[in-house]
């Protein structure tokens, strides 16, 4: 649980160190896509029917067992920090092909959908082009350091969602 004294506070100074040991990130093996029906309408380009590429064919997902934490994998892959909303049904166009991934299952800090637990590629039984994903990505994440003094490299990191700001919580909060 997170209260008002938990909170997180940064504090950014010029003159740091940055470590250089940190971890490599693995090599993603798995491109993603959205296709759009209407490419030239605004926000086309990060939005959706979800298709994966794996051993040299693109095919779409299967909704069964998809969150939104496998949508916050799938939008990161595609440079966006954050997911608006994402459909399991009622997509206005199915796809067509191959069904490539079922009961796909992220924790949404996973660099590709190749490492989340799903079943095997193809192993799609039961699976039609009616529950195709879709999802829909946003570049809309806004963060502020909220101080009481005069300095803007310091103070509570907030974020806003849903049309309001709010603080973050610090339990687990690392650098």
């Amino acid at each position: 649980d997170c209260c008002c004294s938990d909170v997180a506070d940064i504090g950014c100074y010029l003159n740091t160190t940055v470590p250089t040991d940190l971890p490599t990130l693995p090599t993603v093996d798995t491109e993603v896509r959205l296709i759009n029906q209407n490419p030239n309408t605004p926000g086309a380009q990060y939005s959706g029917l979800l298709e994966v590429y794996h051993n040299g064919v693109w095919g779409t997902v299967c909704n069964i067992s998809w969150t939104f934490e496998n949508s916050i994998v799938v939008c990161k892959l595609l440079g966006y920090p954050s997911v608006e909303h994402f459909y399991t049904s009622g997509i206005n166009f199915p796809g067509n092909g191959s069904i490539l991934l079922k009961n796909v299952s992220c924790n949404g800090s996973e660099y590709s959908l190749s490492d989340c637990d799903h079943n095997d590629w193809g192993q799609t039984q039961g699976c039609t082009h009616a529950n195709d994903v879709g999802v829909v990505c946003t570049d809309n994440l806004a963060l502020r350091l909220v101080s009481n003094t005069d300095r803007t490299s310091e103070g509570r990191v907030e974020v806003y969602h849903s049309d309001q700001w709010g603080t973050i919580c610090d339990d687990l909060w690392s650098l």
